[in-house]
């Protein structure tokens, strides 16, 4: 079961990650031009691909932070979160997974169906987007593309 974030929490969590890893960078560089060695953060990986991606790194996230040593660790930046960023198909040498539609719409189950497939979507000169589409589309990084 999967619950649901608000997006101002999930806002918040990303500029509280974001700014522990750019002091971790700062740290680094000062740490590595003194001479001195800092004590590392535990670093666990995250690649987020999809929707579903992001949605298990930031229940991952909650759930660390439910306890309260967790919670101090990632507040003290002795855990933190990296981005893994994951080859694209084209790097892989492989054609990207696309999602056809001929014909009628294009909507909210589509776009869904597409980014969790990590496809992009093809349509047919007289397909229709949906509103609701469109907005999945971008929120959750699907292209959809028309035919020529």
């Amino acid at each position: 079961m999967t619950t649901s974030v608000s997006a101002q929490a999930l806002r918040e969590m990303v500029r509280q990650i974001l700014t522990e890893v750019i002091a971790e960078e700062i740290d680094g560089r000062v740490g590595s031009t003194s001479g001195t060695t800092l004590p590392r953060a535990k670093r666990e990986s995250v690649t987020i691909a999809s929707q579903a991606d992001l949605d298990r790194a930031v229940q991952r996230i909650l759930k660390e932070a439910q306890d309260p040593a967790g919670r101090s660790a990632i507040e003290r930046g002795d855990l933190a979160f990296v981005l893994v960023a994951e080859p694209s198909t084209r790097e892989m040498g492989q054609a990207p997974v696309v999602h056809r539609v001929e014909k009628g719409a294009v909507t909210e189950r589509h776009v869904r169906a597409a980014a969790e497939a990590g496809a992009v979507i093809v349509t047919a000169r007289r397909v229709v987007i949906t509103p609701l589409a469109r907005d999945r589309s971008r929120s959750m990084g699907v292209l959809i593309r028309k035919d020529s």
